[in-house]
C-alpha cells in the first residue's frame, strides 16, 4: 500500500489553480459515470439482460465540461483535469482483465506512456471503480484477476 499511500499524498498536496488534485479527483469520481444513462445499451448474454454503455466515458466527458462550466469557480485548467480522468476512466478495464500476462504487460506499459500525467489517477480510480462496480457478479474470474493485479502494483515499491 505504499504506492496507494503517496498517491494520496500527492493528490492532497498538489493543485491547480488553488484547488488540490483531491478534491478535483473527488469531482471527477462523482463525475465519471454521468453519461451511462444515455448511452445505454441492454444486451442478452446467455439469456440475461445485461447493459452496455458504449461511449459513456467520451460523451461522460462533455457532460462534466458543461456541468461544471456551469457551476461558480472551477477554471479551464481544473475542468480539463477532471474531464481527462472522465474521458479516459474505462481503458483499464479493457487491459486489466486479459488473461495473457505477456500481453496484460505490453498493454499496461503503452498505456503508461499515453498517459504520463495522469495514470496514477486513472489507476486509483480504476482499482476503486472494479470494486465497488458489477464485475463481481458478472465476471467473477476476471474480477478476481484485476484484483490480484491491482494488489501486486500496489505493493510492488
Amino acid at each position: 500500500q505504499g504506492e496507494l499511500l503517496g498517491l494520496y499524498k500527492y493528490l492532497a498536496a498538489e493543485a491547480i489553480d488553488g484547488r488540490s488534485l483531491a478534491e478535483l479527483f473527488t469531482w471527477a469520481n462523482v463525475l465519471h459515470d454521468v453519461a451511462k444513462p444515455v448511452t445505454q445499451d441492454i444486451h442478452l448474454f446467455d439469456g440475461k439482460r445485461r447493459s452496455l454503455y458504449p461511449g459513456h466515458e467520451a460523451r461522460g466527458a462533455e457532460m462534466s465540461a458543461r456541468i461544471l462550466n456551469g457551476l461558480p469557480g472551477f477554471t479551464l485548467k481544473q475542468i480539463n483535469w477532471i474531464t481527462y480522468i472522465v474521458r479516459w476512466h474505462g481503458d483499464m478495464h479493457a487491459f486489466f482483465g486479459l488473461s495473457d500476462h505477456i500481453i496484460f504487460e505490453a498493454r499496461r506499459d503503452a498505456w503508461i506512456k499515453a498517459h504520463p500525467n495522469h495514470w496514477r489517477e486513472l489507476f486509483l480510480h480504476s482499482w476503486a471503480d472494479t470494486q465497488k462496480g458489477h464485475l463481481e457478479v458478472t465476471n467473477k474470474v476476471e474480477y478476481d484477476l484485476r484484483l490480484a493485479r491491482y494488489s501486486a502494483i500496489l505493493a510492488d515499491k
